[in-house]
């Protein structure tokens, strides 16, 4: 199960505590504006469990890929509005 503490600072900063098997991240996303529109930053700390450290390099990519998967979603979704 998934857990997350969101702290909302309108317009502009969300941050999100999260934790999962044993995996805590912290994330911080930034919306700011832009000539063509609006930035959105995220930055994301995760922490793995001992077991899990030695895969840190292939956790790391996946999780990239994910993100980068997210913001295209988020990307997406705005312009349709």
């Amino acid at each position: 199960m998934r857990t997350e503490k969101h702290i909302l600072t309108p317009p502009e900063r969300v941050d999100v505590e999260g934790e999962m098997e044993g995996i805590t991240n912290t994330s911080v996303w930034k919306f700011e504006s832009a000539p063509e529109g609006s930035r959105v930053t995220l930055v994301i700390e995760a922490r793995l469990p001992w077991r899990l450290k030695v895969m840190g390099p292939l956790v790391k990519r996946q999780f990239q890929a994910l993100v980068r998967d997210w913001m295209q979603d988020l990307a997406k979704y705005v312009e349709a509005k």
